[in-house]
């Protein structure tokens, strides 16, 4: 990267620092100048980056790094000096207006880091010398950097095509209609079949995709339809028989050098292309490099069809048994690790407890994200499936607001993604709370798991290279009940 554009990056790292400063301090004229100087800067950024001689001089890994980074302050600046001066003013000094300053805050420290990350890859050319700059860094941000570095061919194509192999027990649409029917099929919401479908989508990411961030059109920016050059598109979905989708997954399987395999499970009131969109962000994020696959069960995919998708998940979990039995027994995995998120944990469980020993031996990683289980239940339930899989990893918040709307639908009983005082703790399972992680304000932080950088990060670790806890960056020791669990540093 260009010395120019590296001090640019610098400059609007500082500047972000100030900008929290003013904040604080409620001196509101000084932070709308500031912020009007952040968006110049960006602009000078890209025009740097739109000339052929500075772009020259940048390989594709730092201009992708510094999109990224240039994008997210944009984006933050635009957003607050739009707003009225004198209405910001007055709301910020309210009761109120705690909350907002909060979140805006927490938005300019996570910015700060994303330049931070930005600035120790553009300027470090030789592997000693990241050494020295991460030795400096956060613990978090060292984790993610060396990361980022183990994929770097995945770095030089950030505008790219994941594949997601994916078996699901929705029906297919009735319909197929719409210019993209030929391309893209379609499925159902509500109770399931007791077949599955198989079959693969392809999906898009745009080139200045936001680490944890799965780009959509939003009204907020007068984005009315799907654009590829900006968010993340489902570009192609077909259903295949079973021996074309075995054959196909045959073929990645070569293509990566490996037979690992990775599930991807998705939660309550999840579509099928929602569930199909987050399995890629979550494989493309942390650069799995085998066979990404998606189990979309048939949720209803509404917000008060709560109960309903309980049925429905549990009517599901045989249908998951059969589509780990044919990744492990039929395609011969050699890995193969799971991620479930919220009530799909509870599809997953239901699963493992009809697996045989045989059928789950090739089972490396389970991840149970917010998990929307109760932790009685998964008590009397874990000796009978604990065996089932080399190891267990759960990730709990007392942030999350959708856990808590369903704890308090049940009487306050505790839920196994709860998190702080409440952390769910046992023998056989890592637990790692991370309820310190910053979030915005608004944020229902029901998917830090995939969405917030310091978890992702260390779910790079358990599903990329299966580093023992005690050897992950950013973690710190807790114990409770007399057994350890672990926290994220913040």
């Amino acid at each position: 990267m260009s010395k120019i554009l590296a001090d640019i990056i610098r400059e609007l790292e500082s500047l972000s620092a100030r900008v929290q400063q003013l904040l604080l301090a409620r001196d509101v004229e000084n932070f709308r100048l500031e912020l009007q100087r952040m968006r110049a800067l960006c602009d000078d950024a890209f025009d740097l980056l739109s000339n052929p001689v500075h772009e020259a001089a940048a390989s594709d890994i730092d201009r992708a790094f510094a999109r990224q980074a240039l994008v997210k302050f944009k984006e933050a600046a635009d957003t607050i000096a739009r707003t009225d001066v004198q209405l910001l003013h007055a709301y910020l000094n309210s009761p109120s207006g705690k909350l907002l300053s909060t979140g805006i805050i927490e938005q300019l420290k996570e910015l700060r880091s994303e330049i931070n990350v930005a600035e120790i890859r553009a300027l470090a050319s030789s592997p000693q010398e990241l050494i020295v700059k991460l030795e400096v860094s956060p613990p978090h941000e060292q984790q993610f950097v060396v990361a980022r570095l183990l994929a770097p061919e995945r770095e030089q194509v950030q505008r790219g095509v994941t594949t997601v192999w994916f078996a699901t027990d929705r029906y297919p649409a009735k319909s197929q209609k719409g210019k993209a029917a030929k391309h893209i099929a379609r499925f159902d919401d509500g109770r399931g079949s007791n077949t599955l479908s198989y079959g693969q989508a392809q999906v898009s990411f745009p080139a200045n995709h936001q680490i944890g961030k799965i780009e959509r059109p939003s009204v907020w920016k007068l984005q009315l339809s799907e654009d590829d050059r900006k968010h993340v598109t489902i570009k192609s979905c077909k259903v295949d028989s079973l021996s074309m989708w075995k054959q196909s997954a045959e073929s990645r399987f070569e293509e990566a050098e490996n037979r690992n395999a990775l599930i991807f499970i998705h939660g309550y009131n999840v579509g099928f292309d929602e569930a199909i969109r987050r399995t890629a962000q979550i494989g493309f994020d942390i650069g799995f490099e085998g066979l990404l696959t998606c189990f979309s069960w048939s949720s209803d995919h509404q917000p008060s069809r709560y109960l309903a998708d309980l049925d429905n998940a549990d009517q599901s979990a045989p249908r998951l048994a059969e589509f780990l039995r044919t990744l492990t027994s039929e395609l011969r995995v050699s890995s193969a690790h799971i991620i479930a998120h919220s009530m799909g944990n509870r599809v997953l469980l239901g699963a493992l407890k009809e697996l045989s020993r045989a059928d789950s031996r090739h089972l490396r990683e389970v991840v149970m994200a917010a998990p929307d289980v109760d932790c009685d239940a998964f008590e009397q339930m874990f000796p009978k499936i604990k065996s089932k899989a080399k190891r267990y990893t759960l990730y709990g918040s007392d942030k999350d607001k959708a856990l808590l709307l369903s704890k308090t639908l049940r009487g306050d009983r505790p839920r196994l993604g709860d998190g702080g005082e409440n952390i769910y703790v046992t023998h056989g399972v890592e637990t790692l709370d991370a309820s310190d992680v910053s979030i915005a304000a608004f944020d229902a932080c029901h998917a830090y798991t995939f969405d917030q950088r310091p978890v992702l990060s260390d779910l790079h670790y358990v599903i990329r290279t299966s580093t023992p806890v005690k050897q992950r960056n950013g973690l710190d020791e807790a114990i409770k009940s007399h057994l350890p669990y672990w926290k994220f540093r913040v």
